[in-house]
């Protein structure tokens, strides 16, 4: 009985937290500096995937899924799929058709001699920012990887203890489960 108890335990524990974990679309990243060669953002944007997935803030989907549905939604526009999902009128089209919950759409600015990786989520439904975060950096790929990883440690879902009154309706889907995400700046030294 103790055992069964356990089991029982543990399944529905997993149950709801996979539930909170919104289904995230993750586009390309989009280099606005100029600065980076398409090789380190190709690189980049899939070990922001890796590690969005494996910080457990989010499910996100298959990239083959993604490109195939990128591509479907080319055809039917008519238009080159050269940076189409960059493009804003396509993002939110590409995650509904992904059924993803919100997209993680990231930058790479340069300013005042300074580099910024900086991520918008936006919820698909809302079509609205309801998160994101930024970290300075400086041009080489070490550094990026270090700004990446500072972001998406800042990137968590609201917790029971900061919204008590989210807590008090059990049959909640984990589209409504998402909260308000923090902003939030980190800097990152070479």
């Amino acid at each position: 009985m103790r055992t069964y108890f356990l089991i029982s335990f543990f399944l529905l524990t997993s149950f709801a937290l996979h539930a909170v974990q919104p289904v995230a679309a993750v586009l390309e990243i989009e280099d606005k500096s100029g600065k980076m060669e398409k090789s380190v953002i190709w690189n980049a944007t899939d070990y922001l995937r890796t590690k969005l997935v494996a910080g457990g803030g989010f499910i996100v989907v298959d990239k083959t899924k993604q490109e195939t549905k990128l591509r479907e939604l080319v055809k039917k526009s008519k238009k080159s799929s050269h940076d189409l999902d960059k493009d804003p009128q396509f993002q939110i089209p590409l995650g509904k058709s992904l059924s993803a919950q919100v997209l993680i759409r990231s930058r790479i600015t340069s300013f005042a001699g300074k580099f910024t990786f900086a991520i918008e989520i936006i919820d698909v439904a809302k079509e609205a920012v309801i998160g994101g975060g930024s970290a300075e950096f400086v041009q080489s790929e070490e550094s990026l990887a270090k700004a990446i990883d500072s972001v998406v440690a800042t990137l968590r879902l609201g917790s029971a203890e900061e919204k008590p009154e989210s807590r008090k309706t059990p049959s909640k889907t984990a589209e409504t489960e998402i909260r308000a995400l923090l902003f939030t700046k980190v800097t990152v030294d070479g």
